[in-house]
């Protein structure tokens, strides 16, 4: 089925440093697992997103991006999440409000049903955590809220 594109797929303004490598095909590979589909415009910010440089580090070592409401921005993230637990990384991933944290923490958990990619995790007052066994990646949800307490 061919979806009808809705509005400009490019950014009106970007700033990425030239690159000639990127990964970003591992992350669409993983999370097509899903069943879900990559948007064209998913795919035009993972690719810089997933830039190597010619030593094989990040070419963008900080990255982001501002989209209106309700376009799946969040998504983007997720999938970049995805990988990076596969991948075996420690992540932090922060929201100012418990219920944006929450959501994000229980979108992360059915990509990983649907994907069938076993994983284990914790929820309890003010933490939630994923952790794949395989490769020892682990995501911890915080609350900016959360935080200021802790530190």
């Amino acid at each position: 089925m061919t979806r009808k594109r809705i509005g400009n797929q490019r950014p009106t303004k970007c700033e990425f440093r030239p690159y000639k490598n990127n990964i970003y095909q591992e992350v669409v590979e993983l999370y097509q697992k899903t069943e879900r589909t990559v948007f064209e415009w998913q795919i035009n910010l993972l690719k810089p997103m997933m830039a190597l440089n010619e030593d094989g580090l990040w070419t963008h070592t900080k990255f982001g991006y501002s989209l209106p409401r309700r376009n799946g921005k969040n998504e983007v993230v997720a999938m970049r999440e995805m990988w990076g637990l596969m991948q075996g990384e420690n992540i932090l991933h922060t929201a100012h409000r418990t219920t944006t944290s929450h959501t994000a923490w229980e979108r992360l958990l059915n990509l990983f049903d649907k994907a069938k990619i076993e994983y284990s995790s914790l929820r309890s007052t003010g933490r939630k955590r994923i952790e794949i066994p395989k490769t020892g990646g682990r995501v911890e949800f915080r609350t900016y809220h959360f935080l200021a307490h802790v530190l």
